[in-house]
């Protein structure tokens, strides 16, 4: 998995940073029509990416199962599992996101804790501590409380594929590949 910090952004951050690149001078309305326009120009984008053929795209997905905000997704698009799951990791490391991706799309809670980890991980990686550190910096996954920890917004994206093919839902309301978290439970209560 090569470090990248910005394949995810939240679509709040994405548009402030787009309102603070444009001139002070440009008309309200000028930078109104630009946040309309954002979907247009990722669209003519991943036309462009897809035409180059370098296997990148980019998504934008409503985080259901955490806080209902938006995010655009830059992601690899392409269609052999190894390049999409195993970017940099060793076997072993494989062996064990494998089994935290099944742990994630067959929970009844969407999650998996810490003691799930060490029972899957345990005499497989030498440093497990420092792996997961490394899947919650590269934003694969995210604490959501103290040692419970579920997808990110880049493995539901990403990897929404494999998480399917595991058992994960797919959302009739959006066609989100979903796990069942309990912020996914209470959005989809109100929708």
């Amino acid at each position: 998995m090569a470090h990248c910090d910005v394949s995810v952004i939240k679509e709040s951050d994405l548009k402030l940073a787009a309102e603070k690149a444009a001139k002070v001078t440009k008309k309200e309305e000028d930078r109104i029509a630009a946040r309309e326009d954002m979907n247009t120009v990722i669209f003519h984008i991943n036309n462009a990416l897809q035409n180059l053929q370098i296997g990148l795209g980019i998504e934008k997905r409503q985080f259901i199962e955490k806080d209902l905000e938006y995010y655009w997704v830059l992601f690899n698009s392409k269609d052999d599992e190894l390049s999409r799951l195993a970017h940099d990791l060793d076997d072993k490391e494989s062996k064990v996101w494998k089994s935290i991706l099944s742990m994630l799309a067959e929970s009844p809670e969407g999650n998996f804790s810490y003691h799930d980890f060490e029972l899957v991980s345990d005499c497989i990686v030498k440093d497990r501590d420092e792996f997961l550190s490394r899947l919650i910096l590269e934003k694969w996954i995210i604490e959501e409380d103290s040692k419970v920890y579920t997808a990110g917004v880049r493995t539901l994206v990403e990897l929404k594929d494999i998480l399917r093919s595991q058992g994960a839902q797919t959302c009739a309301l959006n066609g989100y590949v979903v796990l069942n978290t309990k912020g996914y439970r209470e959005w989809a209560q109100i929708s």
